[in-house]
């Protein structure tokens, strides 16, 4: 998913279209055309975490419908500058405990961690 048609149509030409081909039971949407869907794994990517677009609450509420399509599984791909969001910020620091109680099957990274 992602925040705005415009951030959709791009990606789609780059990347989705080729996807689907090859695995047509993924389902690649704006937040807002996912409203009232659900799926076993959304994949939120709030491609500029820092926008105004999704600052103040219309933002919170973009980001809340955007994570509560998932059934089981959300991934939020974001870089450092985007926690300054106090949506994505907030949600990174609740995934950051859930998943580093023992018994959980995963735990957050950065991608520069994984190059460490």
């Amino acid at each position: 998913m992602k925040p705005s048609w415009d951030q959709h149509r791009l990606s789609s030409a780059i990347t989705d279209q080729p996807l689907r081909r090859r695995h047509p039971e993924i389902s690649v949407s704006t937040v807002h055309r996912a409203q009232g869907s659900e799926r076993t794994l959304v994949i939120f990517d709030p491609v500029d975490g820092t926008s105004n677009f999704l600052q103040g609450r219309d933002g919170e509420r973009l980001i809340n419908v955007a994570i509560s399509r998932a059934k089981a599984h959300v991934i939020v791909p974001f870089v450092r500058e985007d926690l300054n969001n106090p949506a994505l910020g907030l949600l990174h620091k609740i995934a950051s405990k859930s998943f580093q109680t023992a018994g959980k099957f995963a735990r957050p990274f950065t991608f520069s961690s994984l190059a460490n």
